[in-house]
């Protein structure tokens, strides 16, 4: 990245009893200023801030880095893009808040931002150091956002997981190294149990997907639906009969309808208008009505073991889900909902739209979560 020479200010505070001036020299070249978003402050959640420090000990030096800054074992994130000496960075805390600004270059590699003011009235600026691929935040003021902190550098993209981090995931999984496989990563979602932020990828053979996971999108740690690689999968006898898992789908199925029916499970509404089915075992289904968070179809889903195997969706058309070990195996879909003896089915297929509808479900299913926790006071 180019060093560009933009502003260079030199600030001297000058503190008297009564007032404080501040006093400055006349800038080489015209400041330009730079007007970030307005941050939103979480009231609820103060931070305390460590003593007033007005600059850093040391300025580090080595090249500015793109892309995506992590603090190791947590989920906070700052995420970096520059334009001819201009700095676009998006900097999260879990527990604290955000910031979304622009930063000019100061001197070798220390960038200076001004944000604006915040509901205080308090104006708020600070710097971006970068040393290798290590970048610090540091705030001139104390404010609801930690006064400094330490990043390194992880990835280019934001929430793609780089070609280090498939490979590695894929080894993890137990895929030969000779495979030419190709990898399709699902949109990011923030996982509520456990607090951090899930991107599944699916790691694709020959047009089939032999192995897949659901991994913390910044680490890659494997973390929820672990699909391990078979040699089995190479050939048209899988490992998975897909008639056989769905008469045992079946069968679960009729089994929990019929607790339903007998009352033999506690029953209880969410917030959100669906109604849940709790048995000794756990969950065992949640209905959802039509219309409830904005979907056109009502919705049911059912459980095994705390596992999600099966879910139907129906509206002017309807959809059949069927899962074995959390994992789409069957995706049968009907056009006219009133006739579903004209249905389709799509077994384990590697197509867009069917990528596409495990990946509705799972954000559909996911999403009940908070309404559970609520009701639960967790």
């Amino acid at each position: 990245m180019k060093k560009k020479k933009i502003i260079t200010w030199i600030l001297s505070l000058v503190t008297a009893s009564a007032s404080i001036c501040m006093v400055s020299a006349q800038p080489q070249e015209k400041a330009t200023q730079i007007m970030g978003d307005q941050i939103k402050n979480n009231l609820n959640n103060e931070i305390s801030a460590p003593a007033a420090r007005t600059e850093v000990e040391e300025e580090p030096k080595g090249d500015v880095q793109e892309g995506l800054y992590v603090v190791p074992g947590t989920q906070d994130y700052l995420f970096i893009k520059e334009t001819e000496g201009t700095i676009s960075f998006h900097a999260k805390w879990k527990n604290a808040g955000e910031i979304k600004s622009s930063a000019v270059f100061f001197k070798e590699n220390k960038y200076s931002f001004q944000n604006g003011d915040d509901e205080k009235g308090d104006s708020i600026s600070g710097n971006l150091i970068f040393e290798d691929k290590k970048a610090s935040l540091v705030f001139n003021e104390d404010w609801f956002l930690p006064r400094k902190t330490e990043y390194i550098w992880l990835r280019d993209a934001m929430w793609e997981f780089s070609n280090e981090q498939l490979e590695e995931m894929s080894r993890e999984l137990g895929v030969p190294d000779s495979l030419n496989v190709s990898y399709i990563q699902d949109e990011a979602f923030y996982w509520d149990e456990g607090e951090k932020y899930l991107s599944h990828v699916h790691v694709i053979y020959q047009d089939r997907e032999v192995a897949g996971v659901q991994a913390d999108s910044f680490t890659g740690e494997m973390v929820k639906e672990i699909y391990t690689y078979s040699s089995d999968l190479q050939t048209e006898n899988s490992n998975i009969d897909v008639e056989t898992e769905v008469l045992d789908i079946r069968e679960d199925y009729n089994e929990i309808m019929q607790n339903i029916s007998n009352h033999k499970y506690t029953e209880g509404q969410l917030s959100n208008g669906a109604v849940f089915y709790m048995g000794e075992k756990g969950l065992a289904s949640i209905v959802v009505p039509k219309n409830i968070d904005g979907s056109e179809y009502s919705r049911s889903y059912y459980y095994r073991d705390g596992e999600l195997f099966f879910a139907y969706y129906e509206g002017k058309d309807a959809h059949r889900f069927y899962l074995t070990q959390g994992r789409l195996i069957r995706w049968r879909y009907s056009a006219d909902a009133a006739n579903p003896q004209n249905a389709i089915n799509h077994d384990r297929e590697n197509s867009q739209e069917y990528l596409e509808m495990g990946k509705r479900l799972n954000q559909d299913n996911y999403a009940l979560q908070p309404y559970l926790d609520e009701y639960f006071g967790v």
